[in-house]
């Protein structure tokens, strides 16, 4: 099962992070799928009747405004971000999601983008919690 970013609409929440980072390969559309939960100050916000966008500037400079297609009740939904997204190598700054109710306009935390440039790619180590445990030197 894949991660679940949590967002919220209470900026003054105590669960708030004010930045949610991510990463991306510059040209890597299959890298720019998460799955996301909108939260208001801790609780799920029913997103049927809801309008969610989401906003950004790529780092060269140009705006993306991008509606997403289908959220829940239990304002969970995946989202892949468009190509644009990482079309240029470098941060995409003031991205974040725009949430459109009946009676009320809303904007999660914002989400950090750093968009990562390698033609030969990338080495990823990971290392278990408990091999610490084993007094490795």
């Amino acid at each position: 099962m894949r991660e679940i970013i949590i967002l919220d609409l209470q900026k003054s929440s105590s669960a708030f992070v004010p930045v949610i980072y991510l990463r991306a390969r510059r040209g890597d559309s299959r890298s720019l799928s998460r799955t996301f939960q909108i939260l208001d100050d801790g609780e799920p916000v029913n997103l049927t009747d809801c309008t969610v966008s989401f906003m950004a500037e790529n780092a060269g400079g140009s705006p993306i405004m991008e509606e997403v297609e289908s959220a829940d009740q239990s304002g969970i939904f995946t989202y892949r971000f468009p190509d644009a997204v990482a079309a240029v190598r470098g941060s995409v700054t003031m991205a974040y999601f725009r949430v459109e109710g009946e009676d009320y306009v809303a904007s999660t935390n914002s989400l950090s983008i750093e968009v990562l440039d390698n033609d030969t790619g990338f080495f990823m180590m990971c290392e278990g919690g408990k091999i610490d445990w084993a007094c490795h030197a």
